[in-house]
């Protein structure tokens, strides 16, 4: 018996949050799952830390998500990670100057943290989505180049794919 719940993290970045909220409260009524609503301050720990706002939102995100795991007493989480996310990474890690055993993506299993559509490019989700008419939202900001990993993927997939359609099919097989 597989038991699911969601968790939403609010990174309090954005002012339109309430709508995610009711998004993700509407689903998880509808689907009669549990929903989690955790609510950290990345600015906050950004500054604090002297973190990146991205990698400052990445931690808290992954701590508060581990604290319902630990508290409803699941074994996994299972995270939203897709083949394009998979890519950026890659490509993030490669422009920072990672070494040759630190070129790699997102891991599909990571102790207890699994990735179930990691194989899949985003588009090929958006179009499961549309094709059934079934909801989604989407985070304006991605579509904003103004963070390093929007910028890869506004800026740089683009300029890949003229050069090679599959590139992120390839880098995966790495």
């Amino acid at each position: 018996l597989i038991e699911i719940s969601l968790v939403y993290v609010n990174h309090n970045l954005r002012i339109d949050v309430e709508n995610d909220l009711k998004f993700v409260k509407k689903f998880a009524a509808k689907n009669n799952i549990d929903c989690y609503i955790q609510s950290v301050d990345v600015k906050e720990y950004s500054k604090e830390n002297k973190k990146s706002v991205e990698l400052a939102a990445r931690e808290l995100r992954y701590e508060a998500i581990e604290e319902v795991r630990k508290n409803i007493g699941y074994n996994k989480i299972a995270t939203g990670h897709n083949m394009d996310d998979n890519v950026e990474t890659f490509i993030f890690r490669l422009l920072r100057g990672t070494s040759m055993n630190g070129l790699k993506g997102i891991p599909e299993v990571r102790e207890n943290i699994v990735r179930p559509i990691l194989g899949f490019e985003k588009s090929e989700i958006l179009y499961f989505l549309k094709s059934r008419n079934w909801e989604y939202l989407v985070d304006y900001t991605n579509n904003e180049s103004n963070y390093s990993r929007n910028y890869i993927r506004n800026e740089i997939f683009p300029m890949f794919s003229k050069i090679n359609r599959n590139f992120k099919n390839k880098i995966k097989k790495r």
